[in-house]
């Protein structure tokens, strides 16, 4: 288990980035790689004040400008899934920031919280941009091989597993931003490949609360499933629960088993047409053939 920690990104314009709103704004439907920098840092600006409401305008405004092809995870443009998916964790640091600093925890931050590792913690406590870094450098796919991240919202939370970097069509993506727009995608369209899972049932109870954030990135993927598995005990997330309820009671009443074949009842192709005649003893069959033999 490691995780790479860095300086702060390098700009001179921290207090000007953080003013200027307007042009991250514009950033988000046509973004710009040279100013990719200067847009986190404004992300974080709004993280420690709390602005709640702008990253979550962000946020969807960055899930508009993904074509359906990103949607589906098979766009070749990654860089807008980027960008959606670092909005995404910024919201979930500025919302479990906030409710941190309650009187009184919601429940909904007691199981988000109990989840994090104690570097989150204390990176979500310190508002600290150095580890704010190193969760937009496992969203570029740097840093490891695996990472566990965590994805929640008002109504549950979900633990689960994502490499750092896909191969498709012999190019390579960041996969833990792509597995954040998957998981967007099946709570969005319910009627998708994975919408129907039980998960995103139970987070579709708090639609506009859900957000990523990755947790922590390991060297080999067998440390990754060895640790999501041992967080997932322990924890005892609500939408891993019910996933695992669901496949448990549909093996018991063995929903899953796929139903026998009925046997084609209609002749081959050269047969058809051919008008079956009556033998001995109430047996029917087409002449010159033996495909069928029905007691009528």
């Amino acid at each position: 288990m490691s995780i790479r920690l860095l300086h702060p990104l390098p700009t001179k314009r921290q207090s000007w980035v953080a003013e200027n709103s307007a042009k991250w704004l514009s950033f988000v439907r046509y973004p710009v790689v040279t100013s990719f920098g200067d847009f986190v840092v404004w992300l974080w600006a709004l993280v420690v004040q709390h602005d709640i409401s702008t990253l979550y305008f962000v946020m969807v405004q960055s899930w508009l400008a993904l074509s359906p092809e990103s949607a589906k995870g098979s766009s070749r443009c990654t860089f807008k899934a980027r960008v959606f998916a670092i909005t995404s964790a910024a919201l979930a640091v500025a919302r479990l920031s906030q409710a941190k600093q309650q009187p009184k925890w919601p429940r909904w931050f007691q199981h988000a919280w109990k989840s994090l590792p104690p570097l989150t913690m204390q990176g979500i406590c310190g508002l600290s941009l150095q580890w704010f870094t190193s969760v937009v450098e496992i969203l570029n796919g740097q840093g490891g091989v695996s990472c566990v991240y965590l994805l929640f919202g008002f109504s549950g939370t979900y633990v689960g597993k994502a490499n750092l970097k896909r191969i498709s069509k012999g190019a390579s993506r960041p996969g833990v931003a792509d597995r954040c727009v998957e998981h967007m995608t099946a709570l969005t369209f319910p009627k998708s490949r994975d919408g129907g899972l039980p998960r995103y049932r139970v987070l579709r109870q708090a639609f506009a609360t859900v957000v990523f954030l990755p947790l922590l990135t390991f060297q080999s993927e067998l440390q990754c499933l060895s640790a999501e598995r041992a967080l997932i005990n322990a924890m005892a997330p609500i939408c891993n629960g019910a996933d695992w309820t669901a496949i448990t009671g549909s093996k018991k009443s063995g929903v899953l088993l796929r139903p026998a074949k009925i046997a084609r009842a209609r002749p081959p192709p050269p047969l058809r047409g051919v008008r079956p005649q009556k033998l001995l003893f109430g047996w029917t069959c087409t002449l010159g053939s033996s495909w069928r033999s029905r007691r009528r």
